[in-house]
């Protein structure tokens, strides 16, 4: 049992409107998808963070989803991400180079930071592109506080622009031999979340600080 127990974990999104749970296993190179469910907070009545931690918990069980490990978003407005070029042969120095584009990111903020990266496939000319993200660790200690109220085991935390391209190219695997720049956009209640991608690459993540309900708003109005 334990064997499975690490080859499974759950994907949480955790929205302004709704929350989103995706169950996942993975069999060899293969994952699987073994169930998702939405929370929709507006219809059960749950208004802030605190009614959240409360209602969580037991509404995973109810959709027999029993979390041993979870990755939970980051949303895109709340963090930094930016892909950069470095040049051939600069493999060995990648940790000082993102530490020193990092700072740059953070700008001339007093307030403490925290990046990661992920490097991305090489390019023709043997140039390595990584992905930076940054975000303040005060966000992210608040996350994982309110997501541990919650008694859910977090194991990462993802942005939620990364997370999206991730998604794409792995329910989409022809994308990586498309030669055109794309946009994938997943539309949230207030607020939307966009990856550009070119092939295996993810070129720009960012987001849009409004939803489906200015469309509905709009249509009203018609």
């Amino acid at each position: 049992m334990a064997f499975f127990e690490k080859n499974q974990a759950v994907g949480l999104d955790l929205g302004q409107g709704a929350v989103k749970a995706v169950f996942i296993s993975a069999r060899g190179h293969d994952i699987e998808v073994q169930k998702a469910a939405v929370f929709d907070c507006r219809a059960e009545g749950v208004l802030d963070e605190q009614e959240l931690c409360t209602n969580l918990g037991p509404w995973l069980d109810n959709c027999g989803i029993t979390p041993k490990r979870t990755v939970a978003n980051i949303p895109q407005y709340l963090a930094s991400t930016q892909t950069t070029t470095f040049p051939p042969g600069s493999e060995k120095n990648l940790d000082e180079m993102v530490g020193y584009e990092t700072r740059n990111l953070a700008g001339l903020s007093e307030e403490a930071f925290t990046f990661d990266y992920a490097q991305l496939p090489p390019t023709s000319d043997g140039s390595n592109q990584v992905v930076i993200g940054i975000c303040r660790e005060s966000v992210i200690e608040e996350r994982a506080e309110m997501i541990k109220d919650a008694q859910i085991p977090v194991v990462d935390l993802a942005i939620g622009g990364i997370a999206l391209a991730n998604a794409y190219f792995h329910l989409c695997p022809d994308a990586a031999s498309r030669e055109l720049p794309e946009l994938v956009l997943d539309v949230g209640c207030e607020n939307a979340t966009l990856a550009v991608v070119v092939g295996p690459r993810l070129l720009f993540p960012s987001s849009l600080m409004f939803g489906t309900e200015r469309y509905i708003a709009g249509l009203a109005k018609l």
